[in-house]
């Protein structure tokens, strides 16, 4: 009972997609209802794997506007945020390594640091309820473009920072992916509104979140 109970809250509850019609089976492509628990990628080697996430709403369309962006690379997690607006299929035709370099030069507000993923139980203790990503000794920058006040002075561009141990964003149960043009987009669920998704082939079957019996030693369970 255990083993299916937690396969249908990977699976996610079966809703309506507003934007297009389409219900959350039908919005996964190639139907995760005919795949195992073991099919599903675990967040763990999903943040190795794939380095650009994009924190969209739940069923992005192509003009759906994207305005922060986070990057897995070597251990370490940077929130690009303040983000110029663009929408999603603008991304679609570059590279990882051009998305960050864009995002770095026109973001105002950043976090990283190295990131652990930590573990909170559900409430028998026995599966995983949601993970956070928490920074290690993070930094968080802010930058002032050049400008004028409101007195008319001429303003420097300024930087400002401060050290930061928090966590960077939580995952929750429920994958999904949507299909914009030739790219598919999947995610996992940040909150009820919004996912975080990261481009794939088409014949992905979706991510899930870490199992409490991981091996993979940058988890932790509710901070131990």
């Amino acid at each position: 009972m255990l083993t299916v109970l937690t396969t249908v809250l990977i699976l996610g509850a079966c809703g309506t997609n507003k934007d297009s019609g389409q219900t959350v089976e039908d919005s996964i492509y190639d139907n995760p209802r005919s795949h195992t628990a073991e099919d599903f990628m675990p967040l763990s080697e999903a943040l190795e794997k794939y380095p650009v996430w994009f924190k969209a709403k739940v069923y992005p369309t192509r003009k759906t506007t994207v305005k922060d962006v986070y990057v897995f690379e070597n251990g370490y997690a940077t929130h690009y945020w303040n983000l110029k607006s663009l929408p999603i299929d603008e991304y679609d035709d570059l590279s990882d390594d051009e998305i960050i370099k864009y995002v770095k030069e026109n973001s105002t507000a950043k976090a990283t640091g190295k990131y652990i993923l930590d573990i909170t139980l559900d409430e028998l203790g026995q599966s995983t309820q949601e993970i956070e990503v928490v920074l290690e000794n993070g930094i968080m920058e802010y930058y002032y473009p050049k400008g004028y006040n409101l007195d008319g002075e001429i303003l420097t561009e300024e930087k400002t920072s401060t050290e930061v141990t928090d966590y960077l964003v939580n995952f929750e149960q429920g994958s999904n992916s949507q299909k914009i043009f030739n790219t598919t987009y999947s995610g996992l669920a940040y909150n009820k509104d919004f996912s975080l998704f990261t481009r794939v082939d088409d014949s992905f079957v979706g991510f899930k979140l870490d199992d409490p019996d991981t091996k993979n030693d940058k988890v932790t369970i509710e901070g131990k």
